[in-house]
């Protein structure tokens, strides 16, 4: 029983090195924080200059969108009914159709 609780006393005096430890774990995080840091400023560049292209794009479609006369044509279709009659009671019905064109340019 003795020999056991001399290894345990000696054990549990022994130095520790800590510091060192925590001094390491504290560098590769920074180490590795920087590394990801340097890759998203190189992929905001990229992703800028991609929302850059995507804009003049659009741009440039808006322009030749306005450029272009859009013309529209409305037809309006209208049917009337007559209904004459005659002398004996008669009657007898005739359809005329009309057709009006409303054009407008955009």
């Amino acid at each position: 029983m003795r020999y056991i609780f001399c290894i345990l006393l000696f054990v549990a005096c022994d130095k520790k090195q800590q510091s060192t430890i925590v001094v390491d774990q504290v560098d590769t995080i920074l180490q590795k924080s920087i590394s990801r840091t340097d890759t998203i400023a190189q992929l905001i560049k990229k992703v800028d200059h991609v929302i850059h292209d995507k804009e003049q794009k659009n741009a440039n479609d808006l322009r030749a969108f306005k450029a272009l006369k859009v013309k529209t044509i409305i037809i309006h279709d209208t049917i009337i009914i007559k209904e004459k009659t005659n002398f004996w009671g008669r009657k007898r019905t005739t359809t005329d159709s009309m057709q009006s064109i409303d054009s407008t340019i955009y």
